[in-house]
């Protein structure tokens, strides 16, 4: 643990008053490190510290390009593909790059945007959330086209689609843009994007002029409440179904077949791999059973105790959430979100927790792209100020894991931000402030999509309660013996009833349409 400056044993309450004058006793922080810090930052100062020390909105971290490991013969295909429209550039570049999960996609996706800059080019990366943004060294959509982060309703949005001074600056010379993690982002977002490129660069044809690349895996989970872009146009919203026909006209498509993230653990690829293709043997049972906490030793569960649990329902991760913020023994905190005017409205149960020292918590907003604090970043909670006379915290204190932004000793002052809901019953809209955080001991499924995470406690449930989900929960470590079953038992009825084939319909005939059913599902077709 690092050694801090403490105040002396010595010291009154008196000599203390200058460094601490803004806040109120109920202020506290692991080791006392508050005090130190309020000693060199006034409580305004730590309010506004993120934003005045903030990098731009995109970042490309030119280090990536200097990994010089062998591609595998899938990615050697795709970037001669690039090569030669570089050379060519008859028309805009329309690709979509698929593979398995750890196939690679996040290093090819900054090996093609070197090769593109390495020509003079302008190249945006861009994905659906922070973190996989983070991933590729890029912004999120809402980000890039000034959204914000809640924004749903695309419909209504497309009917105010206007130049945008900020959209268009970014826009500006711009050449590429890659698309991370495309199948989160369901089928209205997609054909917004492609509005806004175009009336930002005065065309009249989806997404202008642009080299566009979208990048995923069709083993995703869909996005919840959106239409995904593999569904049936006929069966969607009109507005969601130009976004699947703009999605269909792209017409390079690229798969990559081999595995990177688990190549030495065979046994996991092959559960993966059968997940994938809906054919799950009683063999993959008893193995996903060799991994149940009840059939392992004590010493093999102890090494889950500080890893991440993942649930499929956000009922169970707030629940466990709860308990673990109980069990650190530590003085709970309320962080209802302030609400102006103050008449009572019914608040998101993710928005009411309690919080202590010590607790592991998760950002839900992009703060500092470039210094990865963003929607994702997971840290500890360390100190909590209270100005004086509130009751309220004022700044939380987190140690950020992975932050490359500037620190205080380490730490990022988080204060409250402001929102505006409406009241579905009378139609009133509020102000709330409320932290940018959520418990994060558990996870949901949905949430730990694009993470590789060093262990997991993974909770699969009776049955598959959206598409994937537990082929997302199990793909999520580099080996099967960093993961642990919370399941009593695993039975095979769970793998063949029909919760678990939904959704691969459409995906199989999303394969066939592309052309690459042979290399994704040959078993299947056999």
């Amino acid at each position: 643990m690092v050694s801090y400056p403490m105040a002396n044993q010595g010291e009154t309450s008196e000599q203390l008053t200058k460094e601490l004058r803004e806040i109120n006793s109920l202020s506290l922080s692991k080791n006392n490190i508050h005090i130190q810090i309020l000693r060199e930052y006034s409580l305004e100062e730590l309010k506004s510290f993120v934003e005045t020390n903030k990098g731009s909105d995109t970042y490309y971290n030119s280090e990536v390009e200097n990994d010089n490991s062998e591609w595998t013969r899938s990615q050697q295909e795709v970037l001669q593909s690039v090569s030669e429209h570089l050379k060519v550039q008859r028309e805009p570049f329309r690709g979509i790059l698929c593979g398995v999960a750890g196939s690679g996609k996040s290093k090819l996706i900054s090996e093609v945007r070197r090769k593109y800059e390495s020509q003079g080019y302008k190249v945006i990366v861009t994905a659906p959330f922070g973190y996989a943004a983070a991933l590729v060294d890029g912004c999120t959509i809402h980000s890039l086209l000034s959204l914000h982060y809640k924004s749903t309703n695309f419909s209504f949005l497309a009917k105010k689609v206007k130049l945008n001074r900020k959209v268009v600056e970014k826009l500006d010379n711009c050449k590429l843009i890659i698309v991370d993690e495309f199948l989160t982002a369901g089928a209205g977002l997609f054909h917004y994007f492609s509005d806004v490129v175009s009336c930002s660069r005065k065309s009249n044809e989806p997404f202008a002029d642009l080299d566009i690349l979208l990048a995923g895996d069709f083993c995703q989970i869909p996005p919840p409440a959106q239409t995904s872009l593999l569904s049936n146009p006929e069966f969607a919203s009109s507005y969601s179904a130009e976004g699947i026909n703009i999605y269909r006209s792209f017409n390079r498509v690229f798969y990559l077949e081999e595995t990177l993230r688990a190549p030495d653990d065979p046994v996991l690829n092959k559960l993966l791999f059968n997940l994938r293709r809906k054919k799950v043997t009683q063999e993959d049972v008893k193995v996903i059973s060799t991994r149940c906490q009840a059939n392992l030793s004590k010493e093999e569960v102890s090494l889950f105790v500080n890893s991440t649990f993942i649930f499929p329902r956000n009922v169970h991760s707030r629940q466990h959430n709860f308990e673990r913020v109980k069990e650190l023994g530590q003085k709970l905190y309320d962080l209802t979100p302030i609400q102006t005017p103050p008449e009572p409205i019914q608040f998101s149960k993710e928005d009411c927790f309690p919080i202590a020292i010590g607790a592991r918590v998760k950002l839900k907003r992009n703060l500092d792209l470039r210094g990865r604090i963003l929607s994702g970043s997971v840290g500890y909670l360390e100190g909590i100020l209270f100005e004086r006379g509130e009751e309220y915290p004022s700044v939380l204190l987190i140690r950020f894991d992975g932050c490359l932004a500037k620190t205080i000793h380490g730490l990022i002052p988080i204060t409250r931000s402001s929102e505006y809901v409406r009241d579905p019953k009378t139609g009133q809209s509020f102000k709330l402030n409320i932290f940018p955080i959520v418990l994060c001991f558990a996870i949901s499924t949905h949430g730990c999509q694009g993470q590789t995470l060093e262990k997991a406690c993974v909770f699969l449930d009776h049955k598959e309660f959206f598409p994937n989900s537990c082929y997302v929960s199990l793909s999520r470590t580099r080996r099967l013996s960093d993961v642990m079953i919370l399941d009593e038992e695993v039975k095979l009825e769970r793998f063949t009833s029909y919760a678990f084939f939904r959704g691969f319909a459409d995906q199989l005939k999303e394969f066939h349409r592309l052309g690459i059913a042979d290399k994704a599902f040959k078993d299947v077709l056999e």
